[in-house]
């Protein structure tokens, strides 16, 4: 048999097993993709059903008939109601509840969202983040920690908010120095978690040791944030020596919200001397807030325009400022300006 007579038997041959290998192929990817529609239009179906019980989990409910329901669905759901319950406790920002803990220990999840926090896609590592979270267990720090540093901001944020719940103080340092790494976790979020987080005024004075700016920033905006009567003497020795205006501002906030009448001197000292112009609009502005009046009142005859003016506004917003300006200073065009304005606001008083 030649050559040209063996091409002539086999090529029929194959060109039938390709065709039918082909065909083959193409029904076990229609199968597929006709039975994962059909699952995910279940699983919809099946969300839908339960959205009442998922929204009284993730807004923070005890609800032992929608605990009862979502305990009695088939475990081949069960993944995804819980990446659903966590999606609905991200937007609604519930906390964690006994019930949802029961059903997440019920559904043995635990293992699985260990091992899909590893996962190559972004989403479901931010979905194990906040899953691992629900489960009320101090001992998956481990777990959690490493993902404040995810190359991905919603796996940070995820896990910090996480961190939060879990109410861990020996995770406060790593929340605030994630403020401030090479991917970086938004100090709004960490300033919101740390507030979670009890004997907070330790891990702010350690915070106001730091070597960075943000970190020292941060550890004083949560300090003036949730009122930490207790960071107060650590504030106060860091305004003394911080070199930074914007952290400086940051401390000078905080102790006009949690400061004594100790602070009133080194507020009006800042005012007075400093070198930054934002630093010492933001001493008089919180003088006038603890009540001082005599450091934004010397500030109103300043040569500098820019603070003059501050302090006429900062006056103007109290009723006893107000009087002491139209006391003391009614000539003044800009006082004149400024307590016009304050006339036409609603409810201002004659």
């Amino acid at each position: 048999m030649t050559g040209d007579q063996l091409v002539a038997e086999v090529l029929p041959i194959l060109l039938s097993a390709l065709v039918v290998g082909f065909g083959a192929l193409s029904l076990l990817l229609a199968s597929i993709h006709g039975y994962r529609n059909l699952r995910q239009q279940h699983e919809r179906r099946v969300l839908s059903e339960l959205r009442t019980e998922r929204l009284a989990l993730a807004a923070g409910e005890d609800d032992i008939d929608a605990i009862q329901r979502l305990l009695t669905i088939p475990a081949s759901y069960r993944p995804t109601l819980q990446r659903a319950v966590a999606q609905d406790m991200a937007y609604l920002r519930g906390a964690p509840t006994s019930g949802m803990a029961r059903i997440l220990g019920a559904w043995n999840s635990r293992d699985r969202w260990l091992r899909e926090r590893r996962s190559w896609s972004s989403a479901r590592r931010a979905e194990a983040a906040r899953a691992l979270g629900l489960l009320e267990d101090s001992s998956l720090l481990w777990a959690l920690l490493p993902l404040l540093r995810d190359r991905v901001p919603e796996v940070r944020v995820a896990a910090a908010r996480s961190l939060g719940r879990l109410r861990a103080p020996e995770s406060a340092m790593r929340i605030l120095e994630a403020v401030d790494s090479d991917r970086p976790l938004a100090a709004w979020v960490a300033i919101d978690v740390l507030g979670k987080i009890p004997h907070a005024h330790h891990y702010v004075q350690q915070g106001l040791r730091s070597r960075s700016p943000l970190v020292r920033e941060t550890a004083a905006r949560v300090a003036g944030e949730y009122g930490l009567v207790g960071a107060a003497p650590a504030l106060r020795h860091a305004a003394r020596r911080e070199e930074q205006p914007r952290t400086l501002c940051a401390i000078v906030d905080a102790l006009s919200v949690v400061g004594n009448a100790r602070d009133d001197d080194l507020l009006k000292e800042l005012a007075l001397e400093h070198s930054s112009r934002l630093v010492r609009i933001r001493c008089l502005e919180g003088a006038v807030r603890r009540g001082e009046l005599e450091t934004a009142l010397l500030m109103v005859d300043a040569t500098d325009e820019t603070i003059c003016d501050a302090a006429v506004r900062a006056l103007a917003r109290t009723e006893e400022g107000a009087a002491a300006l139209r006391s003391l200073h009614p000539d003044h065009p800009l006082v004149a300006h400024e307590l016009a304005i304050r006339q036409l606001r609603p409810g201002a008083a004659p």
